[in-house]
């Protein structure tokens, strides 16, 4: 199936972009479809479910780990950037970038 969109495609990391923005993040840049500009991302993906227990607690369990197209393991271990820069630079590198 051909793109939709044919243009290039850049996405913008900080260190505040976690769990499905790295998802994406990752899955953009690992089938070549999208540079990354910005700050490696955090390694914050682990889906969980929250359990309620007695005396007024919670306990949160993870129920799903998320691995990188090409294999490795995204919790912990984040996005790296194809050209890193601080987070208040992306936009401007993006565009020049295009």
């Amino acid at each position: 199936m051909e793109p939709l969109f044919l243009g290039p495609v850049v996405v913008l990391t900080s260190a505040r972009s976690i769990s499905a923005a790295e998802i994406a993040a990752d899955a953009l840049k690992s089938t070549g479809r999208a540079k990354i500009v910005g700050e490696k991302t955090p390694g914050i993906v682990l889906s969980s479910k929250v359990f309620d227990i007695p005396g007024g607690f919670h306990l949160r369990v993870p129920i799903a780990d998320y691995y990188s197209i090409k294999g490795g393991r995204l919790e912990g271990i984040g996005v790296t950037p194809d050209i890193p820069v601080s987070a208040g630079q992306a936009l401007d590198v993006a565009l020049e970038v295009q």
